[in-house]
């Protein structure tokens, strides 16, 4: 099983390419005839294993007919917003009881 050289937000990316294309009813060939690319290369950025840059991703998203690249990021946005706040959620339930927890950086506590 191959590692992918990716951080997680991009795992969203890809995912999100991948449901883009499905909602456009498109194979990754037929994605991949109106980019005039391999149907290989397709299948190597929805694995995550290859990167789009930004003129990628508009190119991408122009052949999927999708509205607009604004309202695909804003999508990811809300999509690595939400996994962080999970991930919070996540570390937290497995501290200790009764341990301190670390104020995020730049929290100021009050005085009193």
């Amino acid at each position: 099983m191959s590692q992918k050289p990716f951080p997680p937000p991009y795992d969203i990316l890809t995912e999100l390419l991948v449901a883009a294309r499905q909602s456009a009813g498109l194979t990754q060939e037929e994605l991949a005839a109106r980019l005039l690319i391999g149907q290989s290369a397709v299948s190597k950025v929805e694995r995550g294993v290859q990167r789009l840059d930004l003129v990628e991703l508009h190119r991408w998203l122009s052949a999927i007919g999708a509205p607009s690249v604004t309202s695909f990021v804003q999508a990811f946005e809300k999509r690595v917003g939400e996994q962080s706040v999970a991930e919070r959620r996540w570390v937290r339930s497995r501290a200790p009881t009764g341990q301190p927890t670390r104020q995020p950086t730049g929290a100021r506590k009050r005085s009193t």
